[in-house]
């Protein structure tokens, strides 16, 4: 009998004074079971919801865990979506929205996107293997086609060599540059030819690796590698970051490894961690891809505070954060958004307002060491984290 039926035979009884009280407690007794019916069979369904919810998760947390997608496991079944503004805007200042950069940087890069996932239904190019012309069409997206970089006034000389001599030990300089072969122990360019041969040289091995892989993590690993040496390689006058971060998007794709990844940082920090924490940091931001997607990126996982104690809790700031930030400053210039650099402070725990010492950056500098003239204002802002 419907809850309004319920409602109305209630009606009836209480307007007819002559009928037992009985009848008036069996009427409220069918509609009170009723309801714990209902409630019993809703109760159920979240349960199983929940219980489906919680084994996919812990499903994707071991297959993450082992080094194997998701989309790997489903090559043939992935879907992937179009351009979410989410992938270019570092998490770090995803909390400024879709135009924490502004809205102009936004549109550029939603249609660069658009662009470079374009190109794997190209047939002009190899899907097969990863090849100079590849980058030379993510070169013409970015407008960069016309000329190369300087390799004489390469930034790697000067703020990363003089980073890394200031803020870690030789043990741990070598640690970050043990699988780097674009430069030499003095941070000067290996190639001393046109950088379309060093990039091309780098393809090669990067092919043949993805090819002799067995696992997608040693896929992933290579992706890694190859993202690590044209970083130092930096090849372009400008745009050498968005470069790789394209790059590393489309093949993530090609190699159907997942349709994207998010990451806390897609810029500097690259010429600070190993080898093994990059690629683990590719990892966390394909996780934080597939919860956006799973949401129908209504909204950036990043924007959570959970997120991103997550994210700290897996890599805390090192020991020498505050030394590598002081050196930082002294080449880059702060966030110039007074709106992100506040969120910037916030997030790194600026006037105890976050005790985890895991992300905690300790005396943050309310003056800044003066800086040297760095020869692009995109360093602006940038962050070694």
């Amino acid at each position: 009998m419907a809850t309004d039926e319920f409602d109305a035979e209630l009606s009836g009884v209480e307007e007819a004074a002559f009928l037992h009280p009985v009848v008036r407690a069996r009427a409220f007794g069918r509609r009170a079971g009723y309801a714990l019916l209902l409630v019993a069979v809703a109760a159920a369904i979240a349960v199983a919801v929940i219980s489906w919810g919680g084994s996919q998760h812990a499903q994707y947390q071991a297959r993450l865990q082992d080094g194997v997608s998701w989309a790997e496991e489903n090559s043939t079944q992935l879907r992937c979506p179009g351009a979410f503004w989410g992938v270019a805007i570092d998490g770090r200042n995803a909390m400024g929205g879709r135009c924490a950069y502004s809205c102009k940087y936004a549109t550029e890069i939603e249609h660069d996107l658009k662009s470079v996932y374009s190109m794997l239904q190209n047939s002009s190019l190899p899907q097969d293997k990863l090849t100079l012309k590849h980058f030379d069409t993510i070169r013409g997206v970015l407008g960069q086609g016309k000329r190369w970089h300087n390799r004489f006034k390469s930034p790697i000389s000067q703020e990363i060599a003089m980073c890394h001599s200031k803020a870690f030990s030789p043990d741990q300089a070598a640690k970050v540059m043990a699988n780097i072969t674009t430069v030499s122990r003095t941070y000067d360019p290996i190639y001393h030819v046109h950088f379309p041969v060093a990039i091309n040289n780098l393809f090669e091995v990067y092919n043949q690796r993805v090819h002799k892989a067995d696992t997608g993590d040693e896929r992933l690993e290579a992706l890694a590698s190859l993202l690590r040496n044209l970083a130092f390689l930096h090849p372009l006058h400008d745009r050498n970051g968005r470069s790789r971060m394209l790059l590393l998007q489309l093949e993530l794709r090609r190699l159907q490894l997942g349709c994207g990844t998010m990451m806390f940082n897609n810029n500097k920090n690259i010429y600070f961690d190993e080898l093994e924490t990059f690629k683990e940091k590719i990892k966390e931001g394909m996780q934080v891809y597939q919860e956006a997607q799973a949401g129908g990126f209504k909204s950036n996982p990043w924007q959570q505070t959970a997120t991103l104690f997550r994210h700290f809790s897996r890599f805390p700031l090192p020991k020498n954060a505050t030394t590598l930030e002081s050196c930082w400053r002294r080449y880059c210039k702060p966030q110039p958004n007074p709106k992100l650099a506040n969120l910037e402070r916030m997030e790194f725990g600026a006037a105890g307002l976050v005790q985890d010492l895991k992300r905690r950056l300790r005396a943050w500098a309310k003056h800044h060491p003066p800086h040297f003239k760095h020869p692009f204002a995109g360093c602006a802002g940038t962050s070694p984290f």
